[in-house]
């Protein structure tokens, strides 16, 4: 159970929580208290519940926090010279999931006619984006991807990049590896309605 400020949470809006959140309890919660300043919620009983049709937003403090990053790791790149269109790779890297393979990555980048470089992971990892990994990084939260997408999607390139990282997917999952992240692309670019059949793969990989 998952108490926030007074308000016992449904069973739904907790799982609903812990997939879009993956894991992060501080997401989690920030989520919560912004979905009831928007007057999101509402009453089942002695619960509370976040209606599945209600997208929250990440609270303003948070998205700036993030981007406020982003854009110093964009400025350590174009001190070096190597800014290029780094942040539509970074926003390509946040499409992709937290969990980023590098050859997918670049593969993305590739579609997309943007070029990548060490340069640019070197540059998200100094400014605390994300940590290192065999296959390549991870974003360092969940939320962190969320705001990087968003300010996507403000700047009119959502919908255009997504294509790219969706094909790059689609074809780790047809390699089996990958429902999961393919399930929270369709979601994360407005099109859940397209995720039944890799879900129900991805309750076999959870």
């Amino acid at each position: 159970e998952l108490l926030v400020d007074g308000l016992r949470l449904t069973p739904d809006t907790l799982e609903a929580l812990k997939w879009r959140c993956e894991g992060d309890l501080s997401f989690a919660l920030e989520l919560i208290r912004e979905s009831a300043e928007q007057r999101l919620l509402v009453a089942e009983g002695d619960l509370v519940a976040l209606p599945l049709e209600a997208k929250t937003k990440l609270p303003k403090h948070l998205h700036e926090l993030w981007q406020a990053r982003v854009d110093r790791a964009l400025n350590l790149l174009a001190d070096a010279g190597t800014d290029g269109n780094a942040r539509q790779c970074f926003e390509l890297a946040a499409l992709l999931g937290r969990q980023v393979h590098r050859e997918e990555w670049e593969n993305a980048c590739r579609r997309a006619g943007l070029d990548t470089s060490q340069d640019l992971m070197n540059a998200l990892l100094a400014m605390g984006l994300g940590v290192g990994t065999e296959e390549g990084f991870q974003f360092e939260h969940a939320l962190v991807t969320e705001s990087i997408i968003q300010s996507c999607e403000e700047q009119g390139r959502r919908e255009r990049l997504a294509e790219h990282s969706l094909a790059v997917l689609q074809e780790a999952a047809a390699r089996g590896r990958g429902d999961v992240r393919l399930v929270r692309h369709l979601e994360r670019t407005g099109r859940s309605g397209e995720a039944l059949a890799p879900l129900a793969r991805a309750a076999d990989e959870s």
